[in-house]
């Protein structure tokens, strides 16, 4: 976490008649506010509730903030913000996403400090979201705004947050034309996950290029080589020990986070990764032997290893690796001893 980010959330809860010392009463306010979110009802203005404002800032906000740091890290390896001036964040809430850029890519602004503007439709959002930016030493210009078009951005706006929020919209918005980057974040669902690759292959069609999770500039193969398929990683994290006795209140665990994200530019990535190949999928054990989603171009493929082979290559969703001397298989890449293969890191 954050330096001192415990004691900061600890003085912002007190404030709506919170504290993590009260770990039952707190975990009571979150069952509340999700049972809100269920329902779909996310549309009214739940910020004015204090319970609800508690809720979010301990659990929904701490988790997102989780999530959007493995995208901003990716980011941050990618290169994708170094010509990045203007960042609007849409639909911002609190903040997470600003948080996560701080933490994870500080260092690409170290010489400039990069204009912000943040945008949502709650000002009482808004307002607590002064507190978090100005504890994360971020200046942003707040915007409350009624309405879902995209067209009253800033015009100097280059480079558009958007954080669990294209699934509230109806049809795929019109990304203004000053815009020149894209970092989108939606829920791991089928439908959410399959919607954002259906809108990269929109963008694709108009000449943006994918920067990450994608290696390859070509149409999604999960989206147009099955009818259910999505892509999503996977965060592994370290719960500070309040998180765990929250937890202990819940009927969810979260040892493991989830998220379907892309980063989209009209600019060319600046690191090649043609001919990589990059891990989306979980181990999935078969009889003798055990398959693993990978993505590399216009195929759907797996890599997979037979038992026998006693073979543990250990990949994560996420990771990039290179390989050589494979066996191509039907929707197969066939590994061995024999095969040459490594996970590759990006230099920091």
């Amino acid at each position: 976490m954050y330096p001192h980010f415990d004691e900061f959330l600890e003085s912002r809860l007190n404030i709506y008649g919170h504290s993590l010392k009260e770990p039952q009463k707190l975990a009571k306010a979150i069952l509340k506010l999700s049972d809100h979110f269920i329902r779909g009802v996310h549309q009214e203005d739940y910020w004015k509730d204090s319970s609800h404002m508690a809720a979010y800032i301990s659990y929904f906000a701490i988790l997102n903030f989780e999530r959007l740091q493995s995208v901003f890290k990716e980011a941050r390896l990618q290169r994708f913000l170094i010509n990045a001036s203007v960042i609007g964040d849409w639909g911002s809430g609190l903040g997470s996403a600003l948080w996560a850029m701080q933490t994870q890519c500080a260092r690409v602004f170290i010489n400039r400090e990069p204009k912000i503007f943040t945008y949502d439709k709650s000002g009482e959002a808004l307002k607590e979201q002064r507190h978090w930016l100005n504890f994360f030493k971020l200046n942003a210009k707040g915007i409350e705004v009624t309405q879902n078009s995209l067209s009253v951005l800033d015009h100097s706006v280059d480079t558009l947050v958007m954080s669990y929020v294209l699934n509230e919209y109806t049809q795929y918005p019109v990304i203004p034309e000053h815009v020149q980057r894209l970092i989108l974040v939606e829920p791991s669902t089928n439908q959410a996950g399959r919607n954002l690759l259906k809108f990269r292959d929109t963008l694709i069609e108009k000449n943006w290029f994918a920067w990450a999770p994608c290696t390859h500039q070509e149409f999604c193969p999960l989206y147009n080589q099955s009818g259910k398929d999505w892509c999503h990683h996977r965060v592994n994290w370290q719960k500070p020990d309040w998180f765990y006795e929250l937890e202990n209140h819940l009927p969810m665990g979260n040892d493991t986070l989830t998220l379907s994200y892309i980063l989209m530019s009209k600019e060319k990535p600046i690191v090649d990764l043609s001919g990589i190949t990059r891990v989306i999928g979980d181990e999935q054990p078969e009889r003798g032997k055990t398959r693993q989603a990978i993505c590399r171009g216009m195929n759907r493929e797996f890599l997979s290893w037979l038992d026998r082979n006693r073979l543990k290559p250990g990949l994560r969703r996420g990771d990039l690796i290179r390989i050589k001397d494979a066996i191509q298989k039907p929707k197969e890449l066939r590994i061995s001893f024999m095969t040459d293969f490594e996970v590759i890191k990006l230099d920091d």
